[in-house]
């Protein structure tokens, strides 16, 4: 496969060469800057959506958005009437947050999925169900940073399971394409290998998954001598490491990961900017803040996996909502705004 760049003229697509960005690199662990896209294929293709393959950010460290560049990407429609997504909500979300963000059903990614003839089923959570992940604090392998989903993340895999199965019972036994935005997607690998939710109690992939895409999803921690705060008590370290990379690609699993380049930390701005807000996220994610480039929450060297997909989108932010609140609307796009959806959408269905 070959990368793919979409320029803001007549063309809608065409596929050129480019370069993996040092933030890519990083995430892979693999020197890979001396080899074309073709030829490192095996580690993951990168779809960089650009005009052209930026490399210089505006002096205010904010990517801006080009609607003629995302407008170019042709509507994405389901490649058959109803076919089943299920969406993973991020850590804090909760299921309005997808059907009607701040009431409005319009704007809603399950809606956007919706017109394009998908059927669309997301896992019930309200804001208050996070704080179950509490319970893990209070096992040694939290402190340990030895924690697995048992008892922090445990109800959010169930009913993610029950999620799965309805949609699946929905559509006639057709396996589904699960949509885990950030911390649902590291949570959706948790998931699809775990034999619990296995009729047959047998490993390997979840036979009712037939694809995983995440948007802005934490799939790596600290990298080498870096030093950050792991909120999950190594959880996230041992799922990358039970599931690494896309681990059942060559089980017949799709893996697409989406990743924003959006904002690039900067600790010295002022208190209340989102450089300084998306410099302190990055910081707890993988250890590093300033001059990092991502969603202004994650980055996007942990948003990529080894053996996917990867699909890097400038001007794109982490969440629907404004940055550092759930309560608050926004004027910037997100993964699942209208007119960002079909650069990433087709991927799953390719």
């Amino acid at each position: 496969m070959t990368a793919r760049a979409v320029p803001g003229g007549d063309e809608k697509e065409i596929r050129v060469p480019i370069e993996f960005p040092r933030e890519y690199l990083d995430s892979t662990g693999v020197e890979l800057s001396s080899l074309s896209v073709d030829e490192a294929t095996a580690q993951g293709t990168l779809l960089h959506v650009t005009q052209p393959v930026t490399k210089d950010w505006p002096a205010n460290d904010v990517m801006p958005f080009n609607p003629d560049l995302y407008g170019a990407f042709p509507r994405v429609e389901a490649p058959s009437p109803g076919e089943p997504i299920v969406i993973l909500p991020g850590f804090g979300n909760e299921t309005g947050d997808y059907e009607a963000p701040f009431g409005v059903v319009d704007a809603a990614i399950a809606t956007a999925l919706r017109r394009r003839g998908f059927s669309v089923h997301v896992l019930q959570v309200e804001r208050k169900d996070w704080f179950q992940v509490a319970k893990g604090l209070l096992s040694l392998a939290f402190w340990q940073k030895k924690a697995t989903v048992d008892p922090g993340y445990r109800w959010y895999l169930d009913r993610a399971d029950a999620a799965v199965r309805e949609a699946v019972a929905a559509s006639d036994g057709r396996p589904v394409t699960i949509l885990g935005h950030s911390a649902g997607g590291w949570l959706a690998r948790a998931y699809l290998a775990d034999p619990k939710y296995r009729d047959d109690g047998a490993e390997g992939p979840n036979p009712n998954v037939r694809a995983l895409v995440t948007l802005g999803s934490p799939h790596r921690n600290t990298f080498r001598d870096m030093v950050g705060t792991d909120r999950t008590g190594g959880l996230l370290g041992s799922v990358d490491a039970e599931s690494p990379g896309a681990r059942f690609a060559g089980e017949g699993v799709r893996y697409v990961c989406v990743a924003g380049r959006a904002v690039r930390g900067r600790q010295a701005a002022e208190k209340g900017q989102v450089q300084l807000y998306a410099h302190n996220s990055y910081l707890e994610v993988c250890g590093e803040g300033e001059g990092v480039e991502g969603d202004a929450v994650v980055p996007t060297r942990c948003s990529f996996l080894p053996g996917a997909t990867n699909v890097l989108l400038d001007g794109v932010f982490h969440s629907m909502s404004r940055v550092g609140t759930f309560e608050e609307g926004t004027s910037n796009r997100w993964y699942g705004s209208e007119d960002v959806i079909d650069s990433w959408l087709g991927r799953a269905f390719e």
